[in-house]
């Protein structure tokens, strides 16, 4: 393993300066996957469209199967991860969209601990025609795959 930790960035989204340095620190204590908050912003304009927290409902310990269970939006995105743990879960390359959501659940069916960083740490920009905002796409692609019989133990 040539490194410890793993990131996700969409090309066209952006990390807030010293963001990196916070997920680090919550994986070096003891999280495998860690998500933060971002701000959404057109992609055309620039202009700010809103603040997109992780539901609260996520930080109990378990729930984070909730945000997936309806498509739930916002859901997690561009998580940190321990490089390890993404390795033993692996990553399905060929998926059109959605492999991030497609990994986050292979990551809870991992048992991933999971961390969500409470401030601002990355920007999405939001375009009409991106793949990761066509929901029925997605549920298309991912939902014949996953099953909460797969994720949640039963």
């Amino acid at each position: 393993m040539d490194t410890k930790f793993a990131i996700w960035l969409d090309v066209e989204d952006e990390f807030l300066l010293g963001s990196i340095g916070r997920f680090v620190d919550a994986l070096e204590g003891g999280s495998t996957v860690v998500f933060d908050v971002c701000e959404l912003f057109d992609g055309v304009s620039s202009k700010r469209i809103g603040r997109v927290d992780m539901p609260g409902f996520t930080r109990i310990p378990g729930a984070m199967v909730r945000a997936f269970e309806r498509n739930y939006l916002p859901g997690p995105t561009c998580p940190g991860v321990n490089a390890e743990f993404a390795e033993r879960i692996g990553y399905d390359r060929g998926l059109p969209t959605g492999e991030d959501i497609d990994f986050n659940l292979r990551a809870l069916a991992g048992e991933a601990r999971f961390e969500i960083l409470p401030s601002v740490r990355h920007r999405q920009y939001h375009y009409s025609s991106s793949l990761s905002r066509d929901l029925d796409f997605q549920r298309d692609t991912l939902w014949p795959k996953h099953s909460l019989n797969t994720i949640i133990k039963m």
